[in-house]
């Protein structure tokens, strides 16, 4: 598959407005959310006719819809379409059906907001090899730290990890994170005295749960 530099996407207004309201809720940029989406869509596959129909009615919007220019696409990304049947259609083209036809589906769960939310800085004590490993996955899918942390406190992932994380302290670094105030909210509902275990287990599971 040849190498491309950058992701054109092709999207109605109203899937726009969407996207950039929810960026706001998890205080990142629009870029960021689109390749976070990428990723927790990794494994949908689209048949040929819902692209045709995707691409339709996007072009049936011609005069209202936006195009999106993703800079620096990274090659992890596009590894994900490499066992893909894209027809004959191309990576955008995939890429704009793709998210045509998912939008629908994730109003349930992604929250939305007008303004972008404010931030907080707060700092713990992280794993080594867990901090490693989340620092390099978001390196390699240039997915910011805070959109991966702030996605997964919105999913309500503190809730559901069990990972086991090792109580050697010796092997911990301090690592400053930055929170929404809605994800401030939920972590502050933590008794204290678990929070920066609970952290640790967010962090170890975000590059396979999201």
């Amino acid at each position: 598959m040849k190498i491309q530099k950058t992701l054109q996407l092709r999207m109605t207004k109203e899937n726009y407005k969407h996207l950039e309201r929810q960026a706001n809720f998890i205080g990142t940029t629009r870029n960021n959310i689109i390749l976070l989406k990428l990723y927790i869509h990794r494994y949908v596959r689209l048949k040929e006719d819902e692209i045709s129909i995707a691409l339709q009615e996007i072009k049936k919007n011609e005069e209202t819809d936006t195009d999106i220019i993703v800079s620096d696409f990274p090659e992890f990304h596009q590894r994900i379409f490499k066992d893909k049947s894209l027809y004959l259609y191309s990576i955008n083209e995939y890429a704009s059906a793709l998210f045509h036809v998912v939008f629908p589906k994730e109003h349930n769960y992604w929250k939305e907001s007008d303004e972008k939310s404010d931030k907080m800085n707060r700092v713990y004590n992280i794993e080594e090899d867990i901090l490693n490993r989340f620092v390099d996955f978001s390196k390699e899918t240039k997915i910011s730290q805070k959109t991966l942390l702030n996605y997964a406190f919105m999913r309500d992932l503190h809730e559901q990890t069990t990972y086991n994380v090792s109580a050697d302290k010796g092997s911990r670094k301090r690592k400053g994170l930055e929170f929404t105030i809605p994800s401030i909210q939920k972590l502050d509902e933590i008794d204290c005295r678990e929070r920066e275990h609970k952290i640790n287990q967010l962090l170890a599971v975000i590059p396979t749960e999201i």
